[in-house]
């Protein structure tokens, strides 16, 4: 285990010039590939990830699948991505395509790509290219427990939960 450690820290061929090990005690037990994220930080990038992509993966239907539709028709690459995109019905499937090796790049909000084991999140669309689907909450006119319903939407827009709305890929208001 010394050798192991110090191999992560000084590497092999500083442990060989220090006689700390010999080439025969170095012995390669696992690799860790770091796979870089698509560049996705400005739109003419993006454009390029896209054409790149084997294929993408995004939902039919709703706010994200329509976002992403008119994005590509803007681009003006739609006729080339039509023949390597995936379109799911569920938001579930989308970002699964990827992490089964269905697709390369999945589409959906940020809030549905967190929580899925095994996805990893390139980061928000392209300023220019970006899209939000808002959230909104209020109190029926017929609730029984007004003073209830308004404790609840004061603790969603309370400072405190700033944090929790930002770890599930939410930006507060």
């Amino acid at each position: 285990m010394k050798h192991v450690v110090k191999s992560a820290v000084i590497g092999f061929a500083a442990m060989l010039a220090a006689g700390a090990a010999s080439a025969a005690e170095i012995k390669v037990i696992a690799s860790v590939g770091v796979k870089p994220k698509p560049d996705i930080s400005s739109a003419d990038a993006f454009q390029t990830t896209l054409l790149a992509a084997r294929s993408i993966a995004y939902v039919k239907e709703g706010q994200s699948g329509a976002a992403m539709a008119r994005i590509v028709e803007r681009l003006g690459i739609a006729a080339q991505m039509a023949p390597k995109t995936i379109l799911e019905t569920r938001a579930e499937s989308v970002v699964l395509d990827v992490v089964e090796g269905k697709a390369d790049l999945a589409f959906n909000l940020i809030s549905e790509i967190l929580p899925v084991a095994g996805a990893e999140l390139a980061g928000p669309l392209p300023a220019e290219l970006q899209s939000y689907v808002v959230f909104t909450c209020g109190i029926g006119m017929t609730s029984k427990d007004q003073v209830a319903g308004k404790a609840f939407v004061d603790f969603l827009k309370a400072p405190t939960a700033v944090p929790v709305l930002k770890a599930k890929g939410m930006e507060p208001a």
